[in-house]
């Protein structure tokens, strides 16, 4: 039987390697996200990667973001910040012995822990600890390249939206200064005003400019834009192999000439173009409205449930919460 027989923090630079040599791994689970949200925060959030030792002298990386909480008093593990996608890192593909221990060595530690499982992952978990939200990403496959992304858009209104953007004017472009993602924070302000109690999350400047930071390190804001205004944009995220997409807003006055479309569609080639193997469109939560939209892009429903490791003060603490 497999076990986790040593453990100790994990070396930057292993987690780089780790990270670029798994075939599995997204942006959300580099360093470098975890870096963004340590930067962002002040410093509330801390990189706590974790290398693990197996019995039979394999090895991998448990890539966690520990948070401060309540004044530095409370703490709460992530597997990756913003309920991001999370899981170990290892070159190559564990076996299921293997990411067995590694959920089990999870639960021993009892440190609370928010973790959504990688759905690029393959599927060997033998139990999803209770309680789990189970939810779903939508993704493209695109290591058919280009000929088969566009077969299977035939027949969708997706091309049909994205041309009628383009006869309304509208380009889609990389952003390339500080000055491109504020005016795209600005975006983001207006449709959280839209969204009011809807909205699922709420970020704030720091976040944005830390990732303006790291672009051209798969960092990337695609904006479509109407002459020099900008409509709508897209934040993707990129490993090795996948392209995620994370976050997007849009200009509501400009919505009947279809930017996102135009928007996604070209993100989507480019990715391809690009030899990327997926593009992960994120999960809606109870959002219908914009989980239809990813499904209108033919885009494949992957699960990724939420689980959640609680101390047994924790979850009478979140009891108490809902209750009230």
């Amino acid at each position: 039987m497999i076990s986790i027989v040593h453990e100790r923090p994990a070396r930057p630079e292993e987690w780089d390697a780790y990270w670029r040599h798994c075939p599995s791994a997204t942006y959300y689970q580099a360093r470098a996200w975890s870096e963004i949200w340590r930067a962002a925060s002040g410093g509330r959030f801390q990189p706590a990667p974790t290398m693990v030792g197996f019995s039979d002298g394999r090895t991998a990386i448990v890539p966690l973001t520990k948070q401060r909480r309540r004044r530095g008093l409370l703490h709460r593990y992530h597997a990756s910040p913003a309920g991001t996608f999370g899981g170990w890192l290892a070159p190559g593909e564990l076996p299921a012995s293997h990411t067995d221990a590694i959920e089990a060595w999870l639960g021993a530690t009892r440190r609370p822990l928010v973790w959504r499982r990688n759905p690029f992952e393959p599927r060997r978990v033998t139990a999803v600890p209770d309680p789990a939200s189970i939810e779903v990403t939508h993704a493209l496959d695109l290591r058919g390249g280009r000929t088969a992304l566009h077969t299977r858009w035939a027949g969708s209104a997706t091309l049909r939206k994205a041309r009628k953007a383009e006869r309304a004017g509208l380009t889609i472009r990389a952003a390339d200064t500080l000055a491109d993602w504020r005016r795209y924070y600005e975006l983001y302000e207006a449709s959280l005003q839209r969204w009011a109690d809807d909205a699922s999350s709420r970020y704030e400047w720091p976040l944005f400019e830390a990732l303006a930071q790291r672009m051209d390190a798969g960092v990337t804001l695609w904006l479509a834009e109407h002459g020099a205004q900008p409509v709508a944009g897209a934040v993707c995220l990129a490993s090795p192999s996948i392209v995620s997409y994370w976050h997007g807003a849009a200009d509501a006055e400009a919505f009947a000439a279809r930017p996102v479309n135009l928007l996604l569609t070209r993100v989507v080639e480019h990715a391809c173009n690009a030899g990327f193997d997926w593009f992960d469109f994120g999960p809606s939560g109870a959002h219908t409205g914009v989980r239809t939209f990813k499904e209108s892009f033919r885009a494949l429903p992957l699960s990724c449930p939420l689980t959640r490791f609680d101390t047994a003060g924790a979850r009478v603490m979140r009891a108490l919460r809902l209750a009230a």
